[in-house]
């Protein structure tokens, strides 16, 4: 390529910029010598379009080899950092686990300085979290638990003391009545009132005795219990809900206070269907799996409802509600899941191990 195509490969640009900065002028004058005295002078007249394509020639070059040397920097660098980085997947693999309650997870120690600190602070927190959770498991159990006990003591009380004297009241009430319809027929009226005041009392009682701890929990277990309180609460709805109930027969061998907190579940979320999401109908599932040294129990509520209304449901002074299921869950040592969906629907999971006592009851 002669030089002329050399100037006609450079662009406009280059070359007026580059006469502008770098070319004063076409002609160069240089001093010719000899032996100290001057002889003459050399005169050469420079091509400027040879220069500006010889210079953009050259500027192609090294350009082309800055972008070469850039292109690999830029793939070195990122595989640097990528490969220093790359422990930041397990830190958001913790970090997820950790949201979703596996407190037992840590982070092993990474190599590079600044990540290695984020792991252990990591694995600190996670380790507090964990105490943290577990001593309030422990003291939700223990207050769940002193409750149960008292609402049991109350019950037996209330039930040996007051139902007893109530009924004897009744019975000598109705006693009065009957001697009194010859020698005094005008004490007939006002004992008859006195014993159906007396029989009322004795109807309020026995319901707050099944509110406060259902005697077929005890007597029948629980699969009795839990289908006496799904009639109730349906004969309380006046006939707008339905109910399905699956239970497996392992679930009357259940402990006492596990079949006590998952009858609370149940009837809590029960008036949370009817009275705050509106339900049509409701499944319920209790499965309980044994296995080595106990048992694996899951109980399943689903509704059709407006789904969950959080107000209700999670009011911090309500015995009913969200907030305390979920006492009682960690009472148990267990899982809560809730699940709601944009059309409506409410689901709630809740799993944990427990063991299992005495005889399978049919």
């Amino acid at each position: 390529m002669g030089v002329e195509a050399h100037a006609r490969a450079a662009p406009d640009w280059f070359a007026t910029l580059y006469r502008f900065l770098f070319f004063a002028g076409s002609t160069v004058s240089l001093p010719l010598g000899h032996q100290g005295s001057r002889i003459g002078i050399v005169e050469a007249d420079i091509d400027p379009d040879a220069v500006v394509g010889s210079a953009w020639i050259v500027l192609k070059q090294v350009s082309g080899a800055l972008a070469a040397m850039t292109v690999v920097l830029c793939v070195l660098v990122y595989g640097a950092v990528a490969h220093a980085l790359r422990p930041a997947n397990e830190i958001l693999v913790g970090i997820d686990r950790v949201a979703k309650g596996d407190l037992a997870w840590r982070l092993p120690s990474l190599r590079l300085r600044e990540l290695r600190r984020i792991a252990t602070v990591f694995n600190q927190l996670a380790s507090h979290l964990q105490v943290a959770t577990r001593e309030r498991a422990e003291l939700a159990r223990r207050l769940i638990d002193a409750q149960e006990q008292e609402r049991r003591w109350l019950s037996l009380e209330l039930h040996d003391d007051v139902a007893q004297r109530l009924t004897a009241l009744s019975l000598l009430a109705r006693s009065i009545q009957e001697g009194a319809r010859s020698s005094s027929p005008s004490v007939v009226a006002e004992s008859a009132e006195l014993a159906t005041m007396a029989s009322d009392a004795v109807r309020a009682l026995r319901s707050t005795l099944a509110a406060l701890r259902p005697p077929e929990i005890d007597d029948l277990g629980l699969r009795v219990a839990l289908r006496s309180l799904i009639a109730a609460q349906a004969q309380r709805a006046g006939g707008r809900i339905h109910v399905t109930f699956a239970a497996d027969a392992q679930a009357d061998r259940l402990p006492s206070d596990a079949a006590a907190h998952i009858y609370r579940i149940v009837q809590e979320g029960l008036t949370n269907a009817v009275r705050h999401a509106a339900a049509r109908t409701v499944a319920i599932a209790l499965n309980v799996a044994e296995t080595d040294g106990g048992a694996e129990v899951q109980l399943i509520l689903t509704d059709d409802g407006s789904g969950a209304p959080v107000e209700a449901l999670e009011r911090p002074h309500s015995g009913l509600g969200l907030l305390g299921m979920r006492d009682r869950v960690h009472a148990l040592g267990g899982q809560i899941v809730t699940e709601t969906s944009p059309g409506g629907g409410f689901r709630l999971r809740v799993r944990f191990h427990a063991a299992l006592a005495g005889d399978e009851v049919s």
